[in-house]
């Protein structure tokens, strides 16, 4: 005489049935604890442990204060309890290093695996195809975790379509997307007090006349095409000079030229600028002065006397340069902590904004 299943087997066997029969097709929204309760007639604990038991085997993904959505109907079973969290940033990098290895601290002894993941080069020659094979293979695997370096060569529109399947999403240091990801936490670098704190230095030692090194502008087409917004990280930054101007009562707009980078800075275009009076220099990336210094050379000027430059990033070059290099520290560090705090804590949907650092040297 054979034994009847128990309720909690035949409820998720048949669910599984449903999601392989497409009744419940890949993405779409799939029945509450409370509402399977009701459909299967079983109680809420035993529908609530079907769900959880579908979740641990991959077929849905449960999103705090959103819903439970499908997962593939082939899906990817976890083999234990570590945590796997990938990493699309680049953690060979000196900025990176030292956020990355403060992650490691933080998680260090927990059941945590750290995944840095394969990157495609952040350049416009990237195709839409490149794209999109490299997230399918990357969400071939489970993740219960994703870290993204938000910046505006990042594929946030072809990302999306993996978003349920990508466990807890977190943006840190920028987040350039126009896509909503409603769920995601932000561990940003606060990039308006970034200009803030850029311009009030410079106002404070009567360097007014100042030039910026914008970020390049991207191509509209690949713009629209990742899913990048138009007022990215380094609009961000020019807010903040604007903001501190004003405060000072100095106008943004006589005093300040913004000169976007492209793939290589002229050193006449610097020459120009400061022959028009610019007298200070803020580069949004720390590799890009070297032009600065030598249009400054050219025109026998002295870098941290006739001229003043800060750079952002505050990468080993910075201390390198003669004379060393002011330059914006983004904390990373900081915002390794906070990352971690957030995986360990399972967080969803909070935002949290980690202030620069201006470390001043001679130049």
């Amino acid at each position: 005489m054979k034994t009847a299943k128990p309720k909690y087997l035949r409820a998720k066997e048949q669910l599984i049935g449903d999601i392989h029969n497409g009744v419940y097709s890949e993405g779409a929204r799939f029945p509450s604890s409370r509402q399977l309760a009701s459909l299967m007639d079983i109680s809420y604990v035993t529908s609530n442990n079907v769900l959880r038991a579908l979740e641990e085997e991959g077929y849905v993904r449960r999103v705090p204060g959103v819903g439970t959505f499908v997962c593939k109907a082939n899906p990817r079973r976890k083999k234990d309890n570590t945590c796997r969290v990938g990493y699309f940033v680049d953690v060979n990098t000196s900025i990176f290093g030292r956020f990355f290895s403060s992650v490691l601290t933080q998680t260090s002894g927990k059941p945590y695996y750290n995944i840095p993941l394969k990157l495609l080069p952040a350049t416009e020659g990237v195709t839409m195809e490149e794209h999109e094979a490299w997230l399918e293979g990357i969400f071939r695997t489970h993740w219960d975790s994703i870290v993204i370096f938000g910046d505006r060569h990042f594929p946030f529109k072809q990302f999306k379509k993996y978003e349920l399947l990508a466990g807890q999403i977190n943006f840190v240091f920028f987040d350039d997307t126009e896509v909503p990801f409603g769920y995601a936490n932000r561990i940003l670098v606060d990039t308006e007090k970034t200009g803030i704190a850029v311009a009030r230095h410079f106002l404070a030692r009567k360097k007014s006349r100042l030039g910026v090194l914008s970020l390049r502008h991207l191509d509209e087409v690949y713009r629209r095409r990742m899913g990048v917004a138009n007022n990215d990280h380094g609009t961000s930054i020019l807010n903040g000079i604007e903001k501190a101007y004003g405060e000072a009562g100095v106008d943004f707009y006589s005093h300040v030229k913004i000169i976007p980078r492209e793939l290589d800075i002229s050193r006449k275009t610097i020459c120009d600028a400061i022959r028009d009076g610019t007298r200070a220099f803020f580069s949004m990336g720390d590799a890009w002065v070297t032009t600065i210094y030598e249009a400054a050379a050219e025109l026998g000027l002295a870098v941290g006397k006739d001229i003043e430059v800060v750079g952002m990033n505050n990468i080993p070059i910075a201390t390198m340069l003669v004379p060393p290099l002011s330059s914006v520290s983004l904390n990373e560090e900081k915002i390794g902590a906070v990352l971690s705090q957030a995986i360990l804590g399972k967080w969803t949907g909070r935002e949290v904004r980690v202030e620069p650092e201006l470390i001043i040297r001679e130049s």
